[in-house]
């Protein structure tokens, strides 16, 4: 997955890109409308890559670039621009960036373009950073290595490079190997000149001599490549002194216990049962003081190892170990309490072995073999299927898992029975039943996506089905392969979701949307009307929304899709009225839909923020207010430094109920004020102070203007906008105060919805 910044001045192209990258699946992208606005985001968040038009206001691209360079690195930059001058090609990439791509042609083929132009930039700088890591591995692992690693010039026999486990072995300096060959070191120069010339990749047995004279026994291994077009090798000496002695004493205890060895497991043991019965221990051997805890010495006072069984288990133990019959052999798992109290399982083979001298009694012999891990693992496997059968016995999908070729079902959760009306007995005896249950006008389509299935690939698939008392219903079927040990696919497991709601929810937005359009069409004459028609409207949509949550339970993927869907409605609404406005004369008409234009753009913005926030259900008020600051400013073509925009808000989050009157009111404000505190150029600052207490949120809104005349009657005028401004501080339950005496201050007390 890519994280991709795109910087853009013309928001249609900057939604239009995000939207057919995010798309394909391989991306996520955050929009910035100004470069500005760009930095800020790189300063909080981490980027794949950059994608920037060079035509913008205050900073163009190869500035941003430049920019984005000096702080951030070398983060892949890719300049998108409908400019088209070779002078810009050169100076962007001479600036350092990374591609140069054209607003030309039919936009799939563009963006297609700009999305793998994105992935090699992103790809080419993961591999350079691998790389880097790679190295820094290797000179790591050569530095720690204990054995003794030798870079050595096959042509010339010269010692290149070595490591400081080398001169520790061998007690010469880096500087003074560089003056040998490496036959130098053995006491066989012959035969290891012979040996590393031979294919093979391991010298066993050599002997070499260090520098104090001493003589010493190693192997060699050997890896021979090609280094700055020079024949090399790199040979590895591990001193295998102690391993030599290791070695005898090993072949001495192999000869004096080798009867043990083929017999034990984990330890084997030998006891006699006495008349009386009466035990003592005859031998044991192997690990018995690994898994027990005791030494031989103190099992052989206690008699017998009968002591250490768990009570639980003593009736286990009695049966199958101490009173096997004569001649007879019995095997049983049972616990152990070791010395220091843990529990380890067992299992046992004992045979009672009937001796010849009548004196002694009946002799067991015996192994055991510690199981815990794997009855450990057994254990974990039987509750990890239990809480599997729980999840699926209790969530409203259907899990599903048949065999490869969908001829017989292994198992239907009992959601299968409310979704598709029909007893999993039934679906078990008949797998074509899931077939016969589809919609005549699916069916050809999902049987053919059954071929896909027996290719060995994961399937997505949506269709309806009929259930018996005639409702339709629809479902959203996936579906992945499972492989065998020899890799083929052996079985098919899935979860089919009834998604009927949602469609019909989604056909409610649609026939909505169409509805709107209609609307916005016939009612550009009275924008008043329009501008409240919307708000219903909008609310409506909120309402709908709500109820869709609600139906799926509030799930988080169902809420990050309706702010999506939101937002891109009220998108959709932002560029009708755009397009509406271009069939307009009237500059007061105009401008009367340019601020409707704004308002939406703010109730948009609401849910945009939503939607990419990790928190679905409240809103970062100071990120909201400066981004809708910003895009005012931009809208009405004002420099920052002009007129000095600045916010005080101190960690504080609303949800959509406050969000969006507190967004109107504050789009209000800020576009009185930018339109008539500042005329002819005039410069000064502009101010948002929010602080909240218990549940009352406190606006104090300032500009430095020409200020409101004091024989205007601002709670009586016909204005939309101050209109605006009291009906939604009535809405919610606030107080709002006017002090003209220094420019305009504006102060609001509000009550914030639960």
């Amino acid at each position: 997955m890519y994280h991709i910044l795109c910087v853009d001045d013309e928001r249609p192209l900057l939604d239009g890109s995000r939207i057919f990258l995010e798309k394909s699946g391989d991306f996520t992208v955050t929009t910035a409308i100004s470069a500005t606005e760009g930095l800020r985001l790189l300063e909080r968040e981490k980027f794949d890559a950059i994608v920037s038009d060079y035509e913008m206001p205050v900073m163009n691209g190869i500035e941003f670039l430049v920019e984005c360079r000096a702080r951030f690195g070398s983060i892949p930059f890719i300049l998108f621009t409908g400019k088209g001058r070779e002078d810009v090609v050169i100076e962007a990439l001479n600036s350092g960036a990374d591609s140069y791509l054209q607003k030309e042609g039919k936009p799939k083929a563009m963006f297609a373009e700009l999305a793998h132009r994105i992935r090699s930039a992103a790809d080419r700088k993961r591999a350079e950073k691998a790389l880097i890591i790679s190295e820094e591995k290797y000179r790591n692992v050569f530095s720690a290595e204990n054995d003794a690693v030798f870079l050595v010039d096959i042509a010339t026999g010269s010692i290149l490079e070595t490591n400081n486990a080398a001169s520790r072995m061998f007690g010469y300096s880096s500087e003074e190997f560089t003056q040998l060959k490496n036959i130098e070191l053995s006491v066989e120069p012959e035969k290891t000149r012979q040996a590393m010339n031979e294919p093979g990749n391991w010298i066993p047995l050599r002997y070499q001599r260090k520098k104090n004279g001493t003589i010493f026994p190693v192997d060699i291994s050997i890896s021979r490549f090609i280094l700055n077009d020079r024949a090399v090798l790199i040979a590895v000496y591990r001193d295998i002194t102690e391993r030599m002695h290791a070695e005898e004493a090993l072949r001495e205890s192999e000869a004096r216990y080798k009867m043990i060895s083929e017999t034990t497991t984990d330890f084997v043991f030998s006891c006699t049962r006495h008349d009386g019965g009466a035990y003592s221990i005859d031998w044991m051997a192997g690990a018995v003081k690994g898994i027990t805890g005791y030494s031989l010495t103190e099992l052989r006072r206690k008699g017998c190892w009968g002591f250490l069984v768990y009570p639980d288990d003593t009736s286990v133990f009695d049966e199958n170990v101490i009173n096997v019959p004569d001649g007879a052999t019995r095997t049983c798992k049972l616990r152990i309490r070791t010395k220091i109290g843990t529990i380890r399982w067992l299992e046992v083979h004992a045979a009672n072995i009937p001796s010849r001298d009548s004196l002694r009694g009946s002799e067991i012999f015996g192994g055991c073999r510690d199981i815990t891990v794997n009855k450990l693992a057994e254990d974990a496997l039987v509750q990890s299927e239990k809480k599997f059968r729980l999840i699926t016995e209790t969530i409203d999908e259907t899990f599903w898992m048949a065999d490869a070729d969908f001829g017989k079902i292994f198992y239907a959760s009992p959601s299968f029975e409310r979704m598709w009306g029909r007893s999993r007995e039934s679906l078990y005896k008949n797998p074509r039943l899931l077939f016969e249950a589809v919609h005549p006008d699916d069916r050809e389509r999902v049987i053919a996506d059954l071929e896909i299935r027996k290719s060995g690939k994961p399937f997505d698939h949506e269709y309806r089905i009929i259930l018996p008392d005639g409702n339709i219903r629809y479902i959203w079927d996936r579906g992945f392969p499972i492989q065998s040990k020899t890799g083929r696919i052996s079985r098919y497991a899935g979860v089919a979701m009834d998604i009927t709601e949602r469609k019909a929810a989604t056909e409610t937005i649609r026939k909505y949307s169409e509805n709107l359009e209609r609307d916005v069409a016939e009612r550009t004459a009275s924008l008043s009307e329009v501008n409240q028609q919307l708000l219903n409207e909008i609310s409506i949509r909120v309402d709908t929304e709500k109820q869709l949550n609600k139906s799926v339970g509030e799930k988080e993927v169902l809420l990050r899709e309706v702010h999506h869907r939101v937002k891109n409605n009220l998108q959709i609404i932002i560029s009708l009225l755009n397009l509406q406005s271009r069939y307009i004369t009237d500059k007061t008409t105009l401008a009367a839909f340019r601020e409707s234009q704004n308002r939406i753009r703010a109730m948009s913005l609401v849910h945009e923020k939503l939607y990419r926030s990790t928190d679905l259900v409240t809103l970062d008020l100071d990120n909201y207010i400066q981004f809708l600051g910003d895009n005012l400013f931009h809208f009405f073509g004002i420099n920052n430094n002009d007129v000095l925009f600045t916010l005080d808000i101190r960690d504080i989050s609303l949800n959509v109920d406050t969000a969006i009157p507190l967004g109107l009111i504050i789009n209000e404000l800020i576009s009185n004020s930018l339109k008539h505190a500042f005329p002819d150029g005039k410069t000064g600052e502009l101010s948002i102070v929010i602080r909240r207490q218990d549940h009352f949120l406190t606006i104090l809104f300032k500009d430095t203007g020409v200020g409101i005349p004091d024989d205007f009657d601002w709670r009586e005028t016909e204005s939309l906008g101050l209109r605006l401004i009291i009906s939604l501080v009535e809405q919610l339950n606030g107080t709002i105060e006017l002090d003209r005496s220094s420019g305009t201050a504006f102060t609001i007390i509000v009550h914030e919805k639960e």
